[in-house]
């Protein structure tokens, strides 16, 4: 296949987000949706009438009935395992959104399937695409070897319903893919403490992650905050880059104190769709996709080892 190709595609999963998965698909010159899955029926006729498209209630029914190349799986997090490993297994390549799992065994699952299969696999962490962040995580490449990584997400509402895997994983997981991202090195070391509203429903947590190379990043998440607060800053060894979500702006200030700067970015407009483009073209060209199947297994295993650390009160190596 080549970039001239399309790649025929269908959407698992039409809740909220992956009503934005099948809209943003259409919006993508080289996809072509064919069909929707949804076990609610009345969401699948719904897509099926509003987009054009084949509607089936079940990844079985989808993967007997229709020729298609690729999949992206917007299912409650505790299915993303199993439906992406049968898509893989089927020889289909597949985008797997965030978290990639319901657990680090899942990732791994994901990951090893994948591998065998020799298909291409993408982690769903389209908050990278948002303009801000990345050109957070391009600025800090400038400013040497990052000291101290910073992530926030604070959020005023409450999000739980259905099997749930943590605050961490589900509200924090951006923050914590980002921060990882930029630390630029493994992590080694883990240590968490994480508040429960009531038992098995975290209302806070803040993890620390030590990287080989000395970096140490900081994650927090709260639930029922007085206020949005979407955020990220890098202390560098030759700078600082802080960046915020909710205000649109990104500063650059250098050690030397000879450039300080605001930038202020426009709407941050659909960040999903360049990162299922990004997908896309990868399939297309036959390369490895940006965000890569090892990252999502780290973001996991950093979560697996934050609920030990936080349970037990200890660093967990890694």
């Amino acid at each position: 296949m080549s970039l001239t190709d399309k790649l025929s595609i269908i959407v698992v999963g039409y809740g909220r987000w992956g009503r934005n998965h099948a809209a943003t698909l259409k919006e993508i010159p080289n996809a072509r949706l064919v069909a929707v899955v949804d076990i609610d029926e009345r969401a699948s006729r719904e897509a099926a009438e509003n987009l054009q498209v084949k509607a089936y209630s079940n990844v079985d029914e989808v993967l007997e009935k229709e020729t298609f190349d690729a999949a992206t799986v917007a299912t409650p997090p505790y299915t993303h395992a199993d439906i992406a490993v049968k898509l893989i297994e089927a020889q289909k390549h597949v985008y797997v959104e965030k978290p990639f799992g319901f657990s680090a065994y899942d990732a791994l699952r994901i990951k090893e399937a994948a591998e065998e299969a020799g298909v291409t696999v993408m982690p769903g962490f389209s908050q990278r695409y948002i303009p801000v962040f990345k050109a957070f995580a391009e600025n800090v490449k400038a400013f040497g070897r990052p000291r101290l990584v910073t992530a926030i997400r604070e959020s005023k509402g409450w999000f739980w319903s259905g099997p749930r895997i943590g605050i961490i994983p589900e509200q924090g997981i951006h923050g914590l893919d980002l921060a990882l991202q930029v630390a630029g090195s493994p992590p080694s070391e883990v240590a968490a403490f994480i508040v429960e509203r009531k038992p098995r429903v975290d209302e806070m947590a803040e993890i620390i992650v030590r990287h080989k190379s000395g970096t140490i990043t900081e994650v927090k998440c709260l639930f029922g905050a007085p206020r949005w607060n979407d955020s990220a800053s890098a202390i560098c060894e030759e700078g600082e880059v802080i960046a915020d979500r909710i205000g649109r702006s990104l500063t650059i200030k250098d050690k030397e104190g000879k450039r300080d700067s605001r930038i202020i970015f426009e709407d941050e407009g659909n960040f999903l769709k360049p990162a299922l483009k990004d997908f896309i073209d990868s399939v297309l060209r036959g390369e490895e996709p940006p965000i890569k199947l090892d990252e999502g297994v780290r973001n996991w295993r950093v979560c697996d080892a934050a609920y030990k650390a936080s349970q037990k009160s200890l660093v967990v190596k890694l």
